[in-house]
């Protein structure tokens, strides 16, 4: 017989709450563990680790678990409310990066990304439109009759699809090996394989490039 438990059911999971029994008495039903504080041990050590209530309660772990297992996810996390998960996951983010917030959204969220999380670096699309960049799927060689072809495209789309703007970068050389490149021929502004874009809370764009191993920084004409 195999040793490995049956999955169950989400219908289950919700229902037994993970099948929880604690000892001693065997309460089916989780305590809620008021403490705010933990023990240190002798060497300042935490040997129950929990540090702090906040982050550490034992009250969360039963709940987080269910959801979790009902998710199919590695772990879940609480928070007391949906603004407090959502700004959560955007403390995460770390200055200069991008967020692109639709308007039709959560009001308090929006205001909350305009006011408060803007000052911290992170970009606010406010016009809600898109970046993005490309070149061609598959190796490109310089032909002699198309010695200046462009493949490497910047666009700028709104909310509707419609192009805003259109940038061709130059086809840079690096050579006829793209697993060994030669990136020492690049020159500045030429591209081999435009791969990832992305755009800080001042309107530099930064282009990353698969074969040229390389990012760029490109600034707005007006603030050169």
């Amino acid at each position: 017989m195999s040793s490995e438990k049956p999955e169950l059911h989400p219908s289950t999971l919700a229902a037994q709450g993970m099948g929880r029994v604690a000892a001693p008495f065997r309460d089916i039903v989780p305590p809620i563990h008021v403490a705010t504080t933990y023990e240190r041990g002798a060497d300042g050590a935490y040997p129950g680790g929990r540090v702090y209530s906040r982050a550490d309660n034992p009250t969360y772990d039963q709940a987080e678990a269910l959801i979790a297992a009902l998710e199919g996810a590695a772990a879940a996390m609480l928070f007391a409310s949906g603004q407090a998960a959502a700004a959560a996951l955007f403390q995460a983010l770390a200055p200069g990066d991008r967020i692109l917030a639709p308007r039709s959204m959560y009001w308090a969220l929006r205001k909350w990304l305009l006011d408060y999380a803007a000052p911290w670096g992170l970009s606010i699309a406010k016009d809600d439109q898109l970046w993005v960049c490309g070149s061609s799927p598959h190796w490109w060689f310089r032909h002699e009759k198309y010695p200046e072809y462009k493949d490497q495209i910047l666009m700028r789309f709104t909310t509707t699809g419609r192009t805003v703007q259109t940038w061709t970068l130059p086809l840079g050389d690096i050579g006829t090996n793209k697993d060994m490149p030669d990136t020492s021929r690049l020159k500045p502004g030429e591209t081999v394989g435009a791969h990832c874009i992305a755009q800080d809370s001042k309107g530099n764009v930064y282009v990353g490039d698969i074969y040229g191993e390389r990012a760029q920084k490109f600034v707005p004409v007006s603030k050169r």
